[in-house]
């Protein structure tokens, strides 16, 4: 039970997330929203509303997990494959 309460925080993100791009293809589809507009929202989505729900979510974040081993090492093996990938692409 512990586990799906420390959940919620990126369930409601996920869920506000979603509420948005439903909304937004209803009023696509209903003709409301124009191209340039369509535009704007995706913008908007991704280089303001994906930081801040980013930033809310780490604010209540134990720092003690975010900074664990595990962590720590996924993501270094994480850019250990980008690094190869890259220089097996040049």
């Amino acid at each position: 039970m512990h586990a799906l309460v420390a959940g919620l925080p990126a369930l409601e993100g996920f869920f506000t997330i979603g509420v948005l791009i439903g909304l937004g293809w209803v009023l696509a589809r209903a003709g409301v929203l124009t191209t340039e507009h369509r535009r704007l929202m995706s913008n908007l989505a991704l280089l303001v509303a994906s930081p801040a729900l980013l930033f809310t979510t780490m604010l209540d974040a134990d720092l003690s997990r975010v900074f664990d081993r595990s962590v720590i090492a996924s993501n270094g093996s994480i850019v250990a494959v980008a690094v190869i990938s890259v220089v097996a692409t040049v």
